[in-house]
């Protein structure tokens, strides 16, 4: 009896050792509470679920919000780190990933980012659709520029304009907004269509930087008025805010691209997105690479493909766009009346 005694305690024991080792530790810093950070960190951590990594199980999952401050994220991973090594980091948003990337420097502990737009610009990585070489690689957040452009050229074909129609941009100096205006007015400059008419508040931090950020966006619109024929939201963290576009939307002049699914609800006349839960499978799968001992470094940064396009028609009705059909098609059901 006690032999059986001992060896189911032994074997109890022994199991227990082993699924502790099993036990993935992973920390993902979310930078803000913006809608589009939170959405992703839903979806990485249900598409965690879907994939067997259970909580307490198999799966030590640590979720650290840094408010909007790069200082808070680096404090809260050195925290965390010094408590425990991590097999993965994941990091929402530019400024968590430019702290973990600071903070982990010589640590060889993966990091894996999601919604950062401009990851070379943000000093990052080196380039894109290649593997770092570091312990760093991703998910970038963005479309192709140029396809943007192409559509809200194509809506405004026959939309009364100068010859040369001008986008005013007011946006916060956060890494993302600068690296989206650069590559868009590079385009410009090559095109000689249109042009961007670009007006940069400080960024304060979400949340507790809103109001100020807030006068300061108000007055910057005003100072664009009269210079601009539209109005085009870039990858900033203000895009996510409704106030934003809801000011936008009051300034009289019209919003031709939100940043959001939800800007175009509000009443920008379009957007175009990468899928949620398609750059959350994405996160997910590289994650389970490195669990299996695939180096971090040897992963190619990925760059999305497929996208989501959101149409306004009662926008596209009040500005006289005439939406061409093979747009409609790409819309589908994302089409708002």
């Amino acid at each position: 009896m006690k032999y059986l005694l001992f060896s189911f305690l032994f074997f109890y024991s022994l199991a227990a050792t082993i699924a502790l080792a099993d036990k993935r530790k992973v920390i993902l810093i979310n930078t803000m509470p913006v809608p589009v950070v939170v959405e992703h960190s839903r979806a990485i951590v249900d598409t965690f679920k879907q994939h067997g990594y259970v909580a307490g199980e198999n799966f030590d999952l640590e979720i650290l919000e840094a408010e909007g401050s790069k200082e808070l994220a680096a404090t809260l991973l050195s925290t965390s780190v010094a408590k425990q090594r991590p097999q993965l980091v994941i990091t929402l948003a530019t400024l968590a990933t430019q702290a973990a990337v600071e903070t982990l420097a010589g640590t060889n502990i993966p990091i894996l980012f999601c919604v950062v737009a401009d990851p070379v610009g943000a000093g990052i990585v080196q380039s894109l659709d290649v593997a770092s070489g570091t312990n760093v690689s991703g998910v970038v957040f963005t479309q192709r520029r140029e396809t943007k452009l192409e559509m809200v050229m194509r809506l405004l074909a026959h939309s009364p304009k100068g010859p040369i129609v001008r986008f005013g941009v007011v946006c916060t100096d956060y890494p993302s907004g600068i690296g989206d205006i650069a590559k868009l007015e590079k385009i410009a400059a090559l095109s000689g269509k249109f042009k961007f008419v670009v007006h940069q508040i400080p960024y304060e931090g979400v949340p507790n930087g809103n109001p100020a950020m807030r006068k300061n966006f108000v007055n910057a619109l005003e100072s664009i008025k009269g210079k601009v024929d539209f109005l085009w939201q870039v990858a900033d963290p203000l895009s996510e805010i409704d106030w934003f576009t809801k000011s936008s939307l009051d300034s009289g002049i019209p919003l031709i691209h939100g940043h959001t699914a939800n800007s175009v609800e509000l009443g920008a006349l379009m957007t175009v997105l990468y899928d949620t839960q398609g750059a959350a499978l994405e996160v997910v799968k590289m994650a389970e690479q490195i669990f299996k001992g695939v180096d971090v470094g040897t992963l190619l940064i990925s760059t999305p493909e497929n996208f989501n396009l959101y149409l306004n028609m009662n926008t596209a009705e009040q500005l006289g766009v005439t939406v061409p059909s093979h747009l409609l098609l790409i819309a589908g059901k994302n089409i708002i009346w």
